[in-house]
């Protein structure tokens, strides 16, 4: 027999109170050491994130697939499409961990991500990783380069990047090189949204002259142990496409 329709109602109620809204998120930025960032928290025994590094739930799907899009995006398309209970079921094995989160790389330059997290998780803080904007932007174009996204070279895709940009949501979010090093604009934007004293900025730089100074930083800031010894925060998510290659320094090959 079925259970009853009030049964079937109340297991959903206790279901969804049970499961962890997260507490922090580390929203950025692109190229700028998220990764090794969210490879170090996951270490912490205090810890909980799942396993899928870039989490973009709250990033519009029009905006974050491989294949472009020409049309604007349709940003009120994303509320029918996404829930609180869904985004916490990620979260779901968190169990009594002091500090629960995820990372996604865009959510700082993305702006209309910052009233969906404060509506789905109004109480979490958050980590924002920057690094010197020209060195960011060479690296995020490469990146382009290596997934097809980016044909023109450097010098014109940043000559081109307002008016490319100016078109699509998806050309804003893939090809913004210069637009996403505005970090003074874009915090200035995302502390529109959250309290500053919610907020937590490190750069690449920081992280790599004193690694465990920083990560203290982050620790406290989280409200877990900072007394952690890490064994592989200093590993890099390298840029396949910019990795040197011996041959290259072949007086022939070079200036190629």
């Amino acid at each position: 027999r079925s259970p009853a329709p009030h049964i079937g109602l109340e297991a959903t109620t206790i279901l969804s109170h049970s499961m962890r809204s997260p507490t922090f998120m580390i929203v950025g930025e692109r190229r700028c050491g998220t990764t090794s960032l969210y490879d170090a928290l996951r270490q912490h025994s205090d810890v909980f994130m799942p396993s899928k590094s870039e989490f973009s739930y709250f990033i519009d799907k029009e905006v974050s697939g491989k294949t472009q899009v020409t049309s604007e995006t349709d940003l009120a398309a994303w509320d029918a499409g996404h829930s609180i209970d869904d985004y916490r079921s990620a979260f779901s094995d968190a169990g009594d961990k002091a500090a629960v989160g995820h990372k996604g790389a865009d959510l700082l330059f993305w702006y209309p991500s910052h009233e969906r997290m404060q509506r789905f998780a109004p109480n979490a803080k958050f980590l924002i990783s920057l690094r010197n904007p020209c060195d960011r932007a060479w690296s995020h174009y490469w990146n382009e380069v290596g997934k097809g996204r980016e044909t023109l070279s450097f010098e014109s895709a940043i000559e081109q990047e307002d008016e490319r940009c100016s078109r699509t949501g998806f050309e804003r979010f893939h090809l913004s090189y210069a637009a996403r090093g505005m970090y003074a604009t874009n915090l200035s934007r995302f502390f529109e949204t959250f309290p500053r004293d919610r907020v937590l900025v490190t750069t690449v730089e920081e992280m790599r002259d004193d690694p465990n100074t920083q990560m203290s930083r982050v620790h406290e800031f989280l409200g877990v142990s900072a007394n952690v010894t890490l064994t592989t925060h200093r590993r890099r998510n390298r840029n396949w496409t910019t990795i040197p290659r011996r041959w290259t320094r072949n007086p022939i090959v070079r200036p190629i």
